[in-house]
């Protein structure tokens, strides 16, 4: 097992109300927070990744495959590989979301991040 304990170094911002934070890399599963504003929004998008996203503390909307979800502190749920989803925080809100395989766009953003 070649797993990482490293945190990347800083919040990397996604967008003026959101940002995120790598908390674990192993060989096969990524853990990061990410933290939103309220009205914080990522648009629809989709990656191979299987995401289990969980609310550490308050509430998010989120559409997965054409379907609305509303889950809040201590809910978690599942967005298959593959499928749209969007995100939209109805309060300040702190996420710990876990991908498998791991997202390398994302580990390579975090290694560009702590080189500025």
């Amino acid at each position: 097992m070649s797993a990482t304990t490293e945190q990347s170094p800083a919040w990397i911002p996604v967008n003026e109300k959101v940002r995120r934070r790598t908390v674990l890399v192993g060989d096969k599963m990524m853990q990061m927070f990410v933290e939103f504003q309220k009205g914080g929004y990522t648009p629809p998008h989709a990656h191979v990744h299987d995401q289990v996203v969980h609310v550490v503390r308050g509430k998010m909307k989120f559409t997965v495959a054409g379907v609305e979800k509303t889950i809040e502190q201590g809910q978690s749920c599942y967005f298959p590989g593959n499928a749209p989803h969007d995100a939209t925080a109805l309060e300040d809100s702190l996420l710990l979301d876990t991908f498998t395989p791991i997202r390398d766009d994302l580990i390579a953003m975090d290694r560009q991040g702590s080189r500025t």
